[in-house]
């Protein structure tokens, strides 16, 4: 657990049972591609076919548990076989999930890995030819000045992002003293 105590019985039966534990909070699954995407660049990599019998069950998961009559749809609870949908279907199953599932499929010469990267939302982009050897990147200098300014607005009173209820200012300070 993120608290440091033990699974419980409960936990490590269902652990037994399906080779995962459920978090308290996250026993959803919003049709989120990280899983998928691991598997394909598995598969990929070793050719083993039990990631492409992983790939092919996941598949059908989703038609099996995430299709709500029209459309596809997250799962409330993945613990239950009857589980309520979630009423929304964010955009990353299709731009990622639907296509590293065709990528899984798909013959592994159209896209090869040798010749393609793949950013975080699955787009392809063709990979530059290797160079002989590294070089560190250097820093674009104007006039012997770095290009950019230094920020000169107010710093916000509270931070925007979801958890902190810090002031900002408090964290810069901090920050600063390091």
């Amino acid at each position: 657990s993120y608290a440091g105590a033990s699974p419980s019985a409960s936990d490590l039966e269902f652990y037994q049972k399906n080779g995962f534990y459920i978090y308290n909070g996250y026993a959803y699954y919003d049709l989120r591609p990280e899983v998928l995407e691991s598997n394909f660049y598995a598969w990929r990599a070793t050719g083993d076919t039990k990631y492409f019998n992983r790939a092919v069950a996941g598949l059908d998961s989703i038609k099996k548990y995430c299709t709500p009559g029209v459309g596809v749809a997250g799962i409330n609870d993945v613990r239950s076989t009857n589980s309520t949908h979630i009423d929304h279907t964010e955009s990353f199953f299709f731009a990622e999930v639907i296509k590293y599932i065709y990528l899984t499929f798909d013959e592994p010469n159209k896209f090869s890995l040798d010749d393609y990267v793949f950013n975080t939302e699955a787009h392809p982009f063709e990979a530059p030819a290797p160079v002989q050897s590294f070089q560190p990147p250097q820093r674009a200098q104007i006039g012997g000045q770095l290009p950019s300014k230094p920020w000169t607005g107010d710093i916000p009173e509270i931070s925007s992002a979801p958890g902190v209820q810090k002031k900002l200012s408090n964290i810069v300070e901090q920050g600063l003293k390091l």
